[in-house]
């Protein structure tokens, strides 16, 4: 796998930029415009005149690399270009959220790996069912309809869409109520089939976009997508791992963030000092609120 790290402009050395980008290359998985986002991150280091003020704190035409700031633009949370150990980085994310129309197919569970997205999916025998398939569940009571679990709503008839077997699916998304109601109903309001058939579990969700990119029914939709941003990893004598600054940030959010902690950097660091020390003894606060001064 191949990784683009300044193409034509050698780190380390004379005439060379004194900052890394380390980007994923092209990837199906990947939910962000990774090249775009380097040349954003690329655009606001400049913009800051980071060479130049760096090299006149560093006095050397040869830096080390811990002398050096180094950035990382990660497509997906799968996190190839390794955000976690780069002074700042980003980590695209999108938000999944269920519409109209799902099948009960299982695609969605199937497709996540964190095991984050659970079905409501009918047995004939209107027992509940844990585990039916990855992340699904089954659950089946009286249709409020009037239908028995396994038999067709009495509102079927007037959906086209209506699927087969009276599919039962909860009234909400949480803890059952014992209230449920038929996939197949044709009958208004509340008791018609709609997008509580899925549940997301948003603390184990990674917002990586799997589950919406195998729907084949379009009932998963990404609803928001930006870039996590994070900061301050190293390896080194004293390795961390990056911390998250912000879970969901938009281009104008990232360029703010970025901006705020190469000042940060060039102005509160000690020379030589990796940016996650710096943080460590400043407080990520303080990189939060440069930004929001930076930005009004």
């Amino acid at each position: 796998m191949r990784y683009d790290m300044n193409p034509g402009r050698p780190p380390f050395a004379e005439g060379g930029d004194l900052f890394t980008i380390t980007r994923c290359p092209t990837c199906p998985n990947a939910v962000i415009d990774t090249a775009r986002a380097e040349e954003l991150m690329r655009r606001v280091m400049l913009e800051h005149d980071f060479n130049a003020r760096l090299k006149k704190r560093i006095h050397t035409n040869r830096p080390l690399h811990h002398q050096l700031l180094h950035l990382a633009v990660a497509g997906c949370p799968n996190s190839c270009s390794q955000p976690q150990i780069k002074d700042f980085a980003v980590q695209g994310q999108t938000v999944p959220e269920a519409v109209d129309g799902c099948i009960l197919c299982g695609s969605c569970a199937e497709a996540c790996p964190e095991r984050a997205v659970v079905l409501v999916e009918p047995r004939p025998d209107g027992a509940v069912a844990a585990d039916a398939s990855p992340g699904v569940s089954a659950v089946a009571e009286d249709c409020p309809g009037g239908a028995a679990a396994g038999d067709a709503c009495p509102g079927s008839e007037a959906r086209k869409d209506a699927a087969p077997g009276g599919a039962i699916a909860p009234d909400h998304v949480g803890p059952s109520t014992g209230r449920e109601k038929s996939l197949n109903c044709g009958l208004p309001g509340e008791h018609a089939a709609g997008r509580d058939q899925v549940h997301i579990d948003r603390e184990k969700c990674l917002n990586c976009g799997q589950c919406a990119r195998a729907c084949p029914a379009g009932a998963l939709t990404a609803v928001r997508t930006g870039y996590r941003v994070l900061a301050g990893g190293r390896l080194g004598r004293h390795p961390a791992l990056a911390r998250e600054v912000l879970p969901m940030a938009t281009e104008e959010e990232l360029a703010g963030l970025l901006g705020a902690a190469v000042d940060l950097f060039l102005t509160a660091g000690h020379p030589g000092e990796r940016f996650g020390a710096l943080l460590d003894r400043v407080g990520m606060a303080r990189l939060v609120d440069s930004s929001n001064r930076c930005s009004r």
